[in-house]
């Protein structure tokens, strides 16, 4: 109920959208759990990227080392409402998924919901050539923090990464995950998306006249 509440007031959100969940039951009579989600991936994708935090970025960074400019306007407050759900209802270890396309033209049309973004580098020169087409998605969100989970991210902290665990190890709280995802997004790969924070939560000015 609380996933169907957020999708209905968010329709802009960046959750993957759940059609149905369904069991299977092979010959030996073993049971195999599915989930039915919405499609980021393209036909025609040329690049995929599965990231969770600047240490596990799918090459990301390597590709884009400036991150992507967003060429079309973007939810921002959908954006931000979907990390206070995922944080609210207690998940950790989820993706965000980018699939990226080469773009028809500069006003090609593809059919299905997606932005228009360059990399960075381009900005000053956006063209045919180097316009994309970028689909962007949170999945895996229904990995609860729980004991399995904070076992898990107890024995990377001790035996994988004693010396800066608070950084290489993607397992923590719902809160701490949630800031640094949304952190590595901000910062690498929608930079400016930073500054359109930064505007709406400017206060306004106070223009009002004085006698």
């Amino acid at each position: 109920p609380a996933y169907r509440r957020h999708m209905e007031a968010h329709p802009s959100s960046l959750i993957c959208r759940i059609y149905g969940c369904f069991t299977f039951r092979n010959c030996m009579g073993s049971r195999l759990h599915a989930v039915l989600m919405d499609c980021i991936s393209h036909p025609r994708s040329s690049l995929l990227f599965d990231i969770k935090s600047e240490f596990n970025d799918g090459g990301f960074s390597r590709q884009y080392p400036l991150g992507l400019s967003l060429l079309a306007p973007f939810d921002l407050q959908a954006w931000e409402a979907d990390y206070e759900f995922l944080t609210k209802v207690g998940v950790t270890d989820y993706s965000i998924l980018l699939s990226l396309w080469q773009a028809d033209g500069i006003n090609g049309k593809t059919g299905e919901p997606c932005l228009s973004v360059c990399d960075r580098r381009d900005i000053e020169n956006v063209n045919a050539r180097n316009l994309l087409y970028a689909r962007i998605g949170i999945i895996d969100f229904l990995v609860p923090f729980d004991r399995l989970k904070r076992t898990e991210s107890a024995l990377k902290r001790t035996f994988m990464h004693p010396w800066n665990s608070n950084e290489r190890v993607t397992i923590t709280s719902p809160q701490k995950y949630a800031a640094r995802q949304k952190e590595f997004l901000l910062a690498h790969i929608l930079p400016q998306l930073r500054q359109q924070r930064h505007d709406n939560t400017e206060p306004l000015q106070n223009t009002s006249a004085h006698t």
